[in-house]
């Protein structure tokens, strides 16, 4: 899955870059208006669709490395609260939603790995009215697409040996590779 440090790299920059707190879902901001993120779902792609390279290691003939992509997919749930102003967590949503449009903040992902998708630009107003008083929520879905590189360092083979089995007589032959 999507590692949280992951997570939390890319919300505390776009809590720098936008002025909007943003925090997991299990904790709440210090001060409203705030936003949180949870991921709601998630998808391993299946090994075979993993790309390996592997190649010489460098300086060391016995020795190979193999780098192996392992891709994920996350749908986040965004969520704006406020407990005074409705207008407070509309702006809140489409200041991220815009810092996600913007190519600079695309390339910050993807040098923590993530793509960000959005899975439609519907925002959806959740607040209630309860004892009383309105508590105003906004959310949104976007999908972030995580590329985890792997690298080994693994032996590598001279030789292989195959053996033959016919009748009493056994036959075994090495080749180098």
């Amino acid at each position: 899955m999507i590692p949280s440090a992951t997570l939390s790299a890319i919300f505390a920059q776009i809590q720098t870059d936008t002025s909007v707190v943003m925090v997991p879902f299990y904790h709440s901001g210090s001060a409203y208006p705030y936003g949180n993120y949870r991921v709601i779902s998630g998808l391993l792609e299946a090994p075979y669709q993993n790309s390996i390279v592997q190649t010489a290691t460098a300086g060391n003939p016995k020795q190979v490395t193999r780098t192996r992509y392992a891709k994920y997919r996350g749908t986040l749930a965004l969520n704006f609260y406020s407990n005074s102003n409705i207008d407070d967590v509309w702006q809140a949503a489409d200041k991220v939603l815009n810092w996600f449009s913007k190519s600079d903040h695309s390339d910050f992902c993807k040098s923590k790995g993530v793509v960000p998708k959005f899975l439609n630009l519907t925002v959806d107003d959740l607040s209630t009215f309860q004892n009383g008083a309105w508590s105003y929520l906004v959310s949104f879905l976007i999908r972030f697409d995580y590329t985890n590189e792997i690298v080994e360092n693994l032996d590598a083979i001279s030789s292989v040996g195959i053996q033959a089995q016919f009748g009493n007589h056994n036959r075994t032959i090495t080749i180098g590779v």
